[in-house]
C-alpha cells in the first residue's frame, strides 16, 4: 500500500481528502479518506515544522475559510493564542521526536481573530522508515463547554446578589495573598465590616429594599478601593476587604476615604435610610505572621467593639 504518495510539500497545491489528487492509494486508503471526510472535528495535516499541508471541510467550518484552496500558506501556530503558542512550539517538536498522541485544550483563533477553545488531538504518523513524517491534528470547538465551565467556577466563588467574591472566594484569594505578601515582605490590610440597621430596613422596608442597600454597599467598596484589593461579602450583613501593598501608617486613611465615601452618599441620596457600616481593622504583618482565620477574628472583635460604641 502506497502511504501518501500525494500529499504536498510547503509551496504546492492544497489538496482535500475528496479530491481526485488526493490518491494514497488501496481500498484502505478510500476508507481512510472517508473517515476524514465525514468526520465531525476538523481535521488538519502538516509537516513536521507545522506548515498545513491539508484540511477537511469541517476545518473550513470551523476556522472560517472560504475554501482551504483560496488560503495561503500558513503555519499551525498562525491558529493558536498568543498565550499559547509556545506550548504548541514545543509540542510539535514532541510529536516530531515521538509518535505519542498529544491530547490538550488550547486558546485558538479563527481567520478573522475570533478566539476559541480547541480539543486537539495530535499524531505524526511515518510516512516513509527515513522520513520525519507528518502530523495530523484532530480539532474540535469546546467553546461551549469552557464557558459553561467558568460559569460555574464563578458561580462557586461569587456572591449571587452583589458580585463580590463570597466566602469561599475570599478566603482562596485571599490565602493566596498572604502567601505572596508573606513572601515578599508586605503588609497588607483587612477591613472587617457590617452593615449599621439592615434588620430596621428590612422590617420597614422590606427584604427587596434590603437587599438593594447591600448591592450599594457592594457598589461603593468596588468604586472606593482597587481593582487588585479583594473585596467580598460574607454572607448576611458582613462584608470584608483585604487591600493589597498597603503603605505603613495608611491604614487609617482607607477607612476615612470609606467613610466619607459612604457620607457622601447619605447627603445626596433620597433614601430614608443611611448606608453605614461598622468596621474592624487589623494589619497583616510579614515579620510576624498569622493565619487567614486569626486575621478575620481580630477584625471582626474590633468590629464588634466599633458597632457596640455606636449603641451608647
Amino acid at each position: 500500500m502506497k502511504t501518501m504518495a500525494t500529499l504536498p510539500h510547503s509551496g504546492e497545491k492544497r489538496i482535500y481528502p475528496d479530491s481526485p489528487e488526493f490518491d494514497i492509494g488501496g481500498s484502505e486508503a478510500a476508507l481512510y479518506k472517508t473517515i476524514v471526510e465525514i468526520s465531525p472535528d476538523a481535521i488538519v495535516l502538516s509537516d513536521t515544522e507545522g506548515r498545513i499541508l491539508m484540511a477537511n471541510r469541517q476545518a473550513d467550518a470551523l476556522f472560517g475559510f472560504e475554501h482551504f484552496q483560496e488560503f495561503p500558506d500558513r503555519l499551525i501556530v498562525d491558529f493558536v493564542a498568543e498565550s499559547h503558542k509556545e506550548t504548541v512550539r514545543t509540542t510539535l517538536g514532541q510529536q516530531v521526536a515521538g509518535l505519542e498522541v498529544h491530547n490538550a485544550e488550547y486558546r485558538m483563533l479563527r481567520l478573522d481573530g475570533e478566539p476559541f477553545w480547541g480539543e486537539v488531538s495530535a499524531k505524526r504518523i511515518p510516512v516513509s522508515a527515513s522520513g520525519p513524517g507528518i502530523i495530523l491534528y484532530m480539532i474540535r470547538d469546546i467553546s461551549t463547554k469552557k464557558h459553561a465551565e467558568d460559569d460555574l467556577r464563578n458561580l462557586l466563588v461569587t456572591d449571587e446578589l452583589t458580585g463580590l467574591f463570597n466566602r469561599r472566594g475570599f478566603m482562596i484569594a485571599a490565602d493566596q495573598e498572604l502567601k505572596h505578601a508573606k513572601r515578599i515582605g508586605k503588609s497588607v490590610v483587612m477591613l472587617f465590616m457590617d452593615v449599621d440597621d439592615l434588620k430596621d430596613v428590612n422590617d420597614k422596608f422590606g427584604h427587596t429594599e434590603g437587599d438593594a442597600l447591600l448591592r450599594e454597599l457592594a457598589s461603593v467598596l468596588r468604586s472606593t478601593f482597587r481593582e487588585s484589593d479583594i473585596v467580598a461579602r460574607l454572607g448576611g450583613d458582613e462584608f470584608v476587604v483585604l487591600a493589597l501593598d498597603v503603605p505603613e501608617g495608611s491604614a487609617a486613611s482607607l477607612v476615612n476615604r470609606l467613610h466619607a465615601t459612604l457620607e457622601s452618599r447619605d447627603a445626596s441620596s433620597a433614601k430614608p435610610y443611611r448606608l453605614a457600616v461598622s468596621m474592624g481593622t487589623t494589619l497583616y504583618n510579614p515579620a510576624e505572621p498569622c493565619s487567614l482565620s486569626e486575621l478575620i477574628t481580630d477584625a471582626d472583635s474590633l468590629m464588634y467593639l466599633d458597632k457596640k460604641s455606636k449603641k451608647h
